[in-house]
């Protein structure tokens, strides 16, 4: 995937990192920082149960799988079901430096460890999404359905 071309702006900021950093980047970023805070406010608010949320994740995933064969080399590789990751603490990396929180030339180096976290849509945690979510379909009331 790092031989795909990229726009100038962009290609400045490529960095060429390992699978498991790359996943890593994810399950901290996204799933870590947003996708998390996301699934408990949806809970909190009954909008959608934080399970049914998460075999949502765990359904697209398989779902772009799927779809994307030729990528299964890279999800492998990625393997983002995966039931734990590295728990990367981004605000102790802000507060050891806030004005360079990372050595873009190296950023693997800088990183601050605190154990694994529990991958909330990891395969042993959500072995398999309902028939509905697998086909793409809407269950009342679940993700994707209106409110």
């Amino acid at each position: 995937m790092h031989d795909r071309p990229l726009p100038e702006p962009v290609e400045r900021a490529r960095a060429d990192v390992g699978p498991d950093l790359g996943a890593l980047s994810l399950h901290t970023d996204a799933v870590d920082g947003v996708l998390r805070h996301l699934a408990a406010l949806l809970h909190t608010e009954g909008v959608v149960d934080q399970d049914d949320f998460w075999a949502e994740v765990a359904a697209c995933l398989d779902r772009h799988a799927a779809d994307h064969p030729e990528l299964a080399a890279a999800a492998a590789a990625y393997d983002l079901r995966r039931d734990s990751f590295r728990h990367s603490c981004l605000n102790r990396l802000q507060l050891r430096d806030h004005r360079e929180m990372v050595d873009l030339g190296d950023q693997a180096s800088s990183l601050m460890w605190a154990g694994e976290l529990e991958n909330p849509f990891g395969r042993s945690r959500v072995a398999a999404a309902p028939p509905a979510v697998r086909a793409g379909g809407v269950r009342s009331g679940g993700v994707g359905s209106a409110v």
